[in-house]
C-alpha cells in the first residue's frame, strides 16, 4: 500500500470519483478498511464541517494515516469489522449519513456478508447511503 502514497493508483482515483459525490461539509462518515487514508484524506477536506470515522483491520495502515492525517474531523482506530462491530458502534456514537467499503467486501467470507450489512445498517441514518467497491477482473483488465 506504501506505493500508493507514492504514485496514483487508478483504481482508488476511480473510488474516490465514486464516493466524493456523496460527501457533504456536513457528512458524517464511516470508512470500513481505510488503509492508509487516502480515501479519507479527500473525503475530510469535504466534510469540513462533518466527521470521518475510519477504521482498518492493520494496525500499521491506522498508524501510518494517523501520521499523514489529522484535523478534528477526522478519526482512526483499528478494528476488526466482524468481530469487533459493537465497539465501533459505540465510538461512532451517532448515525452516519454514508458508509464507505473500497474494496473490502471481497476480503469478508461471503457467508459473513448478511451479518455485515445488517450492522452497518445499525449505524446508518434513515437516508444514509452505503457505497462498495470492489476489484472485479473485468474492471481491472479495463484500467489496464
Amino acid at each position: 500500500m506504501q506505493s500508493y502514497l507514492l504514485e496514483t493508483n487508478l483504481r482508488i482515483e476511480k473510488a474516490i470519483e465514486r464516493v466524493l459525490p456523496f460527501v457533504a461539509a456536513d457528512s458524517r462518515v464511516l470508512e470500513i478498511g481505510c488503509g492508509l487514508g487516502l480515501i479519507t484524506e479527500r473525503m475530510a477536506q469535504v466534510a469540513v464541517r462533518g466527521g470521518i470515522w475510519a477504521c482498518d483491520l492493520s494496525e500499521k495502515n491506522v498508524e501510518s494515516a494517523k501520521q499523514r492525517l489529522c484535523g478534528e474531523n477526522v478519526h482512526f482506530r483499528t478494528a476488526d469489522v466482524l468481530r469487533e462491530f459493537d465497539e465501533l458502534r459505540a465510538w461512532i456514537a451517532q448515525p452516519v449519513d454514508l458508509v464507505v467499503m473500497v474494496d473490502v467486501l471481497e476480503h469478508l467470507p461471503i457467508g459473513t456478508h448478511p451479518a455485515v450489512f445488517r450492522n452497518l445498517r445499525s449505524v446508518m441514518g434513515e437516508r444514509a447511503t452505503l457505497v462498495i467497491t470492489y476489484p472485479s477482473p473485468q474492471y481491472q483488465q479495463y484500467l489496464r
